[in-house]
């Protein structure tokens, strides 16, 4: 699946379903950190980074922020999150977007 973030557009960003790999419980008190960086490990202008993504109440362990519509970006981002919620409960991954102008 493309994964896309629309160019001079507000972008909601989502961690669906965070779950502990140990038992698979949903995780709803994590502190969640999002980058935005070009291709080659720049960030992204426009923004404060890393931002805050914060839990969905009512859902199953969703988390969400929203880019501004201000940011300066590349045909290509990779977005960079870190996810935290105690002892042995710690994960990292990217995931690389297109940028690509909304018609």
């Amino acid at each position: 699946m493309i994964k896309v973030i629309y160019h001079r557009n507000s972008n909601v960003i989502e961690v669906p379903e965070l779950t502990r790999k140990s038992d698979g419980a949903h995780v709803t008190n994590a502190s969640i950190q999002l980058t935005l960086t070009a291709p080659d490990g720049i960030a992204i202008t426009g923004q404060a980074w890393p931002l805050a993504m914060h839990y969905i109440p009512g859902t199953n362990s969703t988390y969400r922020t929203t880019l501004e519509h201000t940011l300066t970006l590349p045909k290509r981002v990779v977005c960079h999150v870190i996810a935290d919620a105690g002892p042995g409960v710690h994960g990292e991954w990217k995931t690389i977007f297109n940028v690509i102008e909304r018609r």
